[in-house]
């Protein structure tokens, strides 16, 4: 029998592996998904925009931005439909959910019989992490000043793979802010 030397690997080197393994795991479906930057206090993910299923000739695109050393995400959405002007915004996922009257109009303008829209949201990190770990697809409903309602939610498979991509996402930053 041959002697065989045994590595011991450390708790701390175990982690450190973990999170190169998974960095470099990610799909090339989930390089094209997201992207990060390095920022001088930290880490920023950009998610790029994603469309949601139009219903009835309402759009809704959106994209995403986590910073590593914020206490919320960035949301960024446009809105295609006949009315203009957003009274609120809701973010729905099984018995989660976040509702705000705050948020900043970047543009508005009319093409047709339809207005664009876009706004920008924080939705704080414990909220969007709560969103994100739901197994019942995030729906984002837009309400107007009229009182009409647009909701666009995921299909299933799009739902189970972009949880996957903002997990690991926020595990990576949880990583690194426990290193600090």
């Amino acid at each position: 029998m041959r002697n065989m030397n045994i590595l011991y690997v450390t708790p701390t080197a175990r982690k450190l592996i973990l999170l190169l393994l998974l960095c470099c795991s990610v799909s090339a479906f989930a390089k094209e998904r997201y992207y990060a930057r390095i920022l001088p206090e930290g880490k920023m993910y950009f998610f790029m925009p994603c469309k949601l299923p139009a219903k009835a000739g309402n759009k809704l695109q959106y994209d995403m931005t986590l910073i590593s050393y914020r206490d919320s995400v960035t949301i960024n959405m446009t809105l295609r439909s006949p009315m203009g002007r957003v009274s609120s915004i809701s973010l729905m996922a099984g018995d989660v959910s976040y509702t705000t009257k705050q948020y900043e109009l970047f543009f508005q303008e009319r093409e047709g019989s339809r207005f664009n829209t876009r706004v920008h949201i924080d939705c704080p990190n414990d909220i969007y992490r709560r969103l994100f770990s739901s197994p019942v697809p995030l729906t984002i409903e837009l309400t107007m000043e009229s009182g009409e309602k647009y909701a666009f939610t995921y299909k299933a498979k799009q739902w189970q793979r972009e949880t996957v991509y903002v997990s690991e996402v926020l595990e990576m930053i949880a990583y690194s802010n426990s290193r600090k």
